[in-house]
């Protein structure tokens, strides 16, 4: 008797499981189509920095931090994007560069360690402002759009990312605002970033609505 109770007891359990994983997988897929489709049309890549200097001229650029290893050194993403932005600010698409990330102790620094990488490329220091409290893309872009207002905006990062960051910008009010692929290279945790960022727009989105 007890196994026949049991029996549909499990099936209807596991019937409701299966349909909430569906109904997660399906919301999975469509906020990712049109989180990407939404924004496609405002990324463009490290080569087209030339033909921007020529257009629209925005006020800041601003890069993500993604990572510092143990000896303060960049990651090869985080790399990419302070490579891209110095390209950006020396072609003259903007008058300044902001540096947005972690900065969760002593020895975690990341918007320091892009200063000084950018720096070394060329932008003067005076030009360069640091956020330290860039702990997500939410909180940079929130700070932003609290700090300057109605200022346009180039935001800087992997394409993979870009999506996002630009959805949740205009989201929250930062209109003028354009992005620019800092996919310098193939990066090893590519798969990995990809994966996340399927859930991470998600949660973004139910963030913000």
């Amino acid at each position: 008797m007890k196994i026949r109770k049991f029996i549909p007891i499990a099936l209807k359990t596991g019937a409701v499981l299966l349909t909430a994983a569906l109904l997660l997988l399906l919301s999975l897929v469509i906020v990712n189509l049109a989180m990407v489709d939404a924004t496609e049309e405002d990324i463009s890549s490290h080569e087209a920095i030339p033909t921007m200097a020529e257009g629209e001229h925005f006020d800041y650029i601003l890069v993500f931090g993604a990572g510092v290893r143990d000896d303060g050194s960049l990651t090869d993403m985080l790399r990419d994007r302070v490579i891209v932005g110095a390209d950006l600010y020396l072609a003259g698409v903007a008058d300044k560069i902001i540096m947005s990330g972690d900065r969760s102790g002593e020895n975690y620094d990341e918007p320091t360690a892009m200063k000084s990488f950018a720096i070394e490329l060329g932008v003067p220091a005076e030009d360069i402002i640091c956020d330290f409290e860039g702990y997500s893309t939410h909180e940079s872009l929130d700070r932003f759009e609290r700090d300057y207002g109605d200022a346009s905006v180039v935001l800087v990062s992997q394409e993979y990312h870009l999506h996002r960051a630009l959805y949740v910008a205009k989201e929250q009010g930062i209109d003028d605002c354009t992005g620019v692929s800092a996919d310098l290279d193939t990066y090893r945790k590519q798969a990995a970033y990809n994966f996340r960022e399927y859930f991470a727009r998600l949660k973004d989105l139910l963030f913000l609505n």
